[in-house]
């Protein structure tokens, strides 16, 4: 996708794949940001984007700030960053913890 990966401003543009995981749909999602503060700063953005929506936690790793979201009605997901980039997952699986 050359701009606004997953319908989001500031993932100016990235990768995205779909899968079918035991039956359910999952997008993993990668974006380069250009810098490690570029990309820590839109991860900031995506997690404030579901802590509106969902319960939001912490994952201790991989990569730096990961969270991870779970929703009754969207699925579940989880996103970090790792150097310039953001990279997740979401999927309709019931939970990925």
């Amino acid at each position: 996708m050359a701009t606004d990966l997953l319908g989001h401003a500031f993932l100016p543009g990235g990768v995205v794949a779909s899968y079918r995981l035991e039956g359910r749909d999952a997008r993993l999602f990668l974006s380069e940001l250009g810098s490690e503060g570029a990309a820590a700063a839109a991860l900031g953005r995506l997690r404030a984007h579901w802590a509106q929506q969902t319960a939001v936690d912490e994952l201790r790793s991989p990569g730096r700030g990961g969270f991870r979201y779970s929703d009754g009605e969207l699925g579940s997901g989880s996103a970090v960053s790792a150097g310039r980039f953001v990279a997740g997952v979401h999927c309709d699986l019931p939970d990925l913890r």
